[in-house]
């Protein structure tokens, strides 16, 4: 053994293990002499550093985020604003961006929490670097009535929410049918015939009121058993009702081939898409 006691500078090659070559100056021996020495490689290998000093830091684990939460309804067909209108019986899709932020690949579970309670659930497997679109549906209840908070949660912690509005659709209730006298003749002015129609939904809409006529105790769901006499369009806001008349229209002896004069059962209809009301009336020749 020997101590290497004169100062060296030294020049690192890229690759290759390491071996010290005096230079001519050193002359030899063991005492050697100041100078320069040169490391050089003896082969083409990379030189590993010693186990001791490896980095064992491993790659940042998966982190996720939520961004662009849009919700959607069947019966709009398109996106819902926040604090939007959405009717009972809607069929939802709430979908988000998730993005892994992190080093490495990961599955995450995203939850659909309606006013705080968990509706739905599903996994998305997401790359390091990734933004992948996740979706889940709802249908809407009539336990929704009213402000509506919709969340996306996932297990890591992160969420995102939008409130939505729930109202019930528009339903035109018919009722106080009437019409004095009932016995009528063909070609009988129907001024006198008037009905009561209720909008008892939620929003404002416009629905067909019909004048339907049929014979022989007429089943009014059934096209075949009478004939249309006329049909005016109705708008009505929510709790607003409207007193309908079909003045200038008359009772025809027959309608869309349903015999009506000389008929002892003949009975008048005024439907809306929801309900309608009906009576018996006589109509002679």
């Amino acid at each position: 053994p020997f101590i290497i006691e004169d100062t060296y500078s030294i020049a690192v090659a890229e690759t290759g293990s390491l071996e010290i070559v005096p230079s001519a100056a050193g002359g030899g021996g063991g005492g050697g002499s100041a100078g320069t020495q040169t490391i050089a490689p003896t082969s083409n290998e990379p030189i590993d550093a010693p186990p001791g000093n490896q980095s064992s830091e491993p790659n940042e684990p998966p982190e996720f985020d939520l961004t662009n939460l849009a919700i959607s309804a069947d019966e709009t067909d398109g996106q819902v604003a926040d604090g939007g209108e959405v009717l009972v019986g809607s069929n939802l899709t709430i979908a988000a961006d998730i993005t892994n932020d992190g080093g490495q690949d990961g599955t995450v579970l995203t939850e659909l929490e309606v006013n705080g309670s968990v509706e739905n659930s599903t996994t998305t497997n997401v790359n390091a670097s990734e933004t992948k679109r996740t979706t889940l549906p709802y249908e809407v209840s009539e336990a929704d009535l009213g402000e509506t908070t919709i969340t996306l949660r996932t297990d890591t912690g992160v969420n995102i929410s939008q409130n939505i509005s729930v109202v019930e659709p528009a339903v035109f209730e018919v009722n106080d049918l009437s019409r004095s006298p009932s016995l009528l003749t063909a070609g009988d002015d129907l001024r006198t015939l008037t009905a009561n129609v209720t909008n008892t939904g939620g929003i404002e809409a416009t629905q067909p009121i019909e004048l339907r006529i049929g014979a022989n105790n007429p089943d009014f769901s059934n096209e075949s058993d009478y004939g249309v006499v006329t049909s005016d369009e109705t708008t009505l806001t929510p709790d607003e009702s409207t007193s309908v008349s079909f003045n200038g229209n008359s009772i025809p002896s027959s309608v869309d081939g349903v015999q009506l004069a000389g008929e002892d059962n003949v009975s008048v209809g005024v439907f809306s898409a929801d309900s309608g009301a009906t009576r018996a009336l006589i109509v002679e020749q």
